[in-house]
């Protein structure tokens, strides 16, 4: 029996060789894949989703005597609900002052959360169903006489398809600076407001606003606020209907004293025995007042002559015979 030549055993044995190589490269290539998936999915699990616009708004003195911070969120509209949603807010705010979720300008629902404090930063980890997220907490601000400042800072760690920011200006501020620089507006509350548009954020990039302004009244903006509108001038139509407004409650109490007096005398009235009105004496008329047409005077009647006492029909004395003086 003859050998194979040694060139075909060589290659038999190299394609063996290849063929347990390529199961190998296979099975480590399903083991690779099996481990990167998981860690991809939770990487997308904690970016959580994204957010379209976020709102930055800083009310200084509103209704504390510190800055009222206020997250506005509005999540992308392909967000599928319900998810959780990660915010940063500094550590020193301890825990916040309201978290809501609803729809975006809409009415707005206490939501739950938890609080976990990485070093200078707190963060909220929320419970999302709406499309719609508000965070409030307050911080302090930095006094030094009559001036005012306060440094808001945006950590950053994820990214913003839109980032705005809104200064509440306090009642009775003046000179008030922020930076960056926006536009003022007037608004229906008498009051007026910085807006400034910040663009979109990586999630490597942090934001600061600064504010800065004099007050020396201690005031807060809510106690100034007049639920109320202005005064109308004297003799106009508004202002005579906010009078008679503020009189009606006095004349329907007056009113009503006057029937509840007036229905106490007729029930006295009415509860009285016929024998306690008979012995009520009967008022005459005046001496000297001439009785009126059809009244007859039913007071006694006597005689001029002889003094006799006649009855009420007589016309003349049933004793002397004199005619009566009617």
């Amino acid at each position: 029996m003859t050998n194979p030549p040694r060139s075909r055993t060589f290659l038999e044995r190299a394609c063996r060789r290849l063929r347990r190589a390529g199961r190998a490269g296979l099975m480590l290539a399903f083991f690779l894949l099996a481990a990167v998936l998981p860690t991809a999915a939770s990487a997308r699990a904690q970016a959580g989703p994204s957010i379209e616009l976020l709102e930055i708004v800083l009310w200084p003195e509103y209704d504390r005597p510190a800055v009222l911070v206020i997250y506005r969120v509005a999540l992308s509209p392909d967000t599928a609900f319900p998810t959780q949603l990660t915010l940063p807010i500094p550590a020193a705010a301890g825990e916040p002052h309201a978290v809501a979720t609803g729809t975006t300008g809409g009415e707005l629902f206490l939501t739950n959360y938890t609080r976990a404090v990485e070093g200078d930063w707190a963060r909220l980890t929320i419970d999302v169903d709406q499309p719609g997220v508000q965070v409030e907490f307050y911080m302090d601000l930095e006094l030094s006489g009559a001036r005012r400042d306060y440094i808001f800072t945006w950590p950053g760690g994820m990214e913003l398809s839109s980032m705005t920011y809104e200064v509440q200006t306090p009642f009775g501020a003046d000179g008030l600076a922020v930076t960056p620089p926006g536009a003022a507006r007037d608004r229906e509350d008498g009051l007026t407001y910085i807006e400034g548009d910040l663009g979109p954020q990586e999630a490597s990039s942090s934001v600061q606003i600064s504010i800065t302004y004099s007050k020396s009244s201690p005031g807060l903006t809510v106690d100034a606020l007049q639920p109320t509108g202005p005064l109308e001038p004297a003799g106009s139509e508004g202002a005579l209907t906010s009078g008679l407004t503020s009189w009606l409650p006095w004349a329907a109490g007056a009113l009503g004293v006057v029937l509840v007096a007036g229905g106490a005398v007729l029930y006295w009235r009415m509860n009285q025995s016929p024998a306690d009105r008979r012995s009520r004496p009967r008022q005459r008329p005046a001496r000297g007042r001439g009785a009126q047409a059809g009244e007859i005077d039913a007071s006694p009647m006597f005689c001029h002559v002889c003094g006799t006492q006649a009855a009420v029909s007589d016309r003349f004395c049933r004793r002397c015979g004199a005619r009566l003086r009617q």
